[in-house]
């Protein structure tokens, strides 16, 4: 699923919005992880992040990850959870 039409975008925002609820703080955690590093961007990615994002700062605290225009840092890094908080650490470039 790469680009959507018009009539799918609600539709996969919603599906995402319950997937990322139904998950644990963890998980979330590794979502975004694996996001990570990925110079890809397509509409549905766009769709996929902002649901992520919003689960994720309702939960947890995200200053870390939230960069100035409000969107989630996704150059590669160490993502870990501690006490609810998301840590990032830059890695190094290969």
């Amino acid at each position: 699923m790469s680009q959507l039409g018009p009539d799918r975008r609600e539709a996969y925002k919603q599906e995402c919005e319950a997937r990322f609820a139904a998950k644990s703080k963890r998980e979330l955690v590794q979502c975004y992880a694996r996001e990570c590093g990925n110079p890809g961007w397509v509409s549905a990615r766009a769709i996929y992040l902002h649901a992520l994002r919003n689960e994720m700062t309702q939960r947890l605290d995200c200053r870390q990850i939230i960069n100035q225009s409000g969107g989630l840092y996704l150059s590669n890094a160490k993502i870990t959870l501690r006490f609810g908080k998301v840590i990032r650490r830059e890695l190094p470039p290969s």
